[in-house]
This record gives structure tokens, C-alpha cells and sequence, in this order.
């Protein structure tokens, strides 16, 4: 997903598909665009998700996954504590976020600084988003431009699926 899956939505469609399929492994995978994913993979676990995917803190939200840290630290002493160590959580961060420094050119969100609910309203994944943003801005003159580039973008989108 695009970092579009809401904490009840996940909550909703785990727990219907752990009623339907009690013995199949439940996966969950979500970006963190908007900033909301550690809470939608806690209603996923919570509902019976087997497995939610994260990212070292390092390296998560935007187009990532959700913190891996806090996603622990929000499960410790709970049914659905995950015994992963946070001061080891912590260190492997740590080690990364200097590795991250070294190729922080090619990064791609170097628009994107921060989580963003407007993903909620085109639904453009964040990279996507991100690139429009750079591709595009030249030609915005102000922030409703671009309003105007990602409205006609989410159209394009959901023609192309269309057809």
C-alpha cells in the first residue's frame, strides 16, 4: 500500500480476513506516508495480523515503513509484545543513520520532508508524489498549482486503471 491504510480500515480488513481464514498467515505491509502507519500496524496486529512489516527507525516513515522502535515500544508488556529489545532497536538505528548520511544524494525524498495527509485525499503513493513534486514544480507558481498537478495526476491514475 501507499501509506493509504487507516488504523480502522486495518483493524476492519485483518479482522475480516482473520474470521474468513483463521489458519492462514495474515502479512500486513504499509508505507508511512501520511504518518499514521505504526497506529494502522497496531490495529492490524491487534486484529489478528501475523506478521507487520517496519523499518529500522532510521530508515522508516515517508515512503518507508513505520519505526520499527515504535512500533516495540508501543507492544512491550502486551499480548502482542514482540521480546525484541529496544536498546538493540536503538543501536542497529544508530549504526544505519550514519550509513544513511553517506547516501543522503539519492535520496527521494528530498521534497518530501515530512509526513503528508493529503495522500489520503489523491492517493498517489509518495514516491510518485515526490517525483510529480520535482518534475512539476517549475511550473507551479504556488502550492494550489501543484493542488491542481496532483488532482489531474489522480485522474490520469484512475483513467489508466479504467482502461
Amino acid at each position: 500500500m501507499a501509506g493509504l491504510l487507516k488504523p480502522q480500515a486495518a483493524e476492519m480488513l485483518v479482522g475480516a480476513l482473520r474470521e474468513k481464514y483463521p489458519d492462514i498467515p495474515i502479512h500486513v505491509h504499509s508505507h508511512d506516508t501520511a504518518g499514521a502507519s505504526v497506529a494502522s500496524m497496531l490495529a492490524a496486529a491487534k486484529a489478528g495480523a501475523d506478521i507487520v512489516d517496519v523499518a529500522v527507525d532510521s530508515m522508516s516513515g515517508l515512503t518507508s515503513q513505520p519505526s520499527m522502535g515504535a512500533v516495540v515500544a508501543s507492544v512491550q508488556r502486551t499480548p502482542h509484545d514482540t521480546a525484541i529489545d529496544l536498546s538493540a532497536v536503538n543501536q542497529y538505528s544508530a549504526y544505519w543513520e550514519q550509513a544513511r548520511q553517506l547516501y543522503g544524494p539519492f535520496e527521494c525524498c528530498t521534497t518530501m520532508r515530512s509526513g503528508n495527509s493529503d495522500i489520503y485525499l489523491n492517493e498517489i503513493p509518495g514516491i510518485l508524489s515526490s517525483q510529480t513534486l520535482n518534475m512539476s514544480l517549475w511550473n507551479c507558481t504556488s502550492v494550489s498549482d501543484f493542488s491542481i498537478v496532483l488532482d489531474e495526476l489522480s485522474f490520469i491514475i484512475i483513467v489508466n486503471w479504467l482502461i
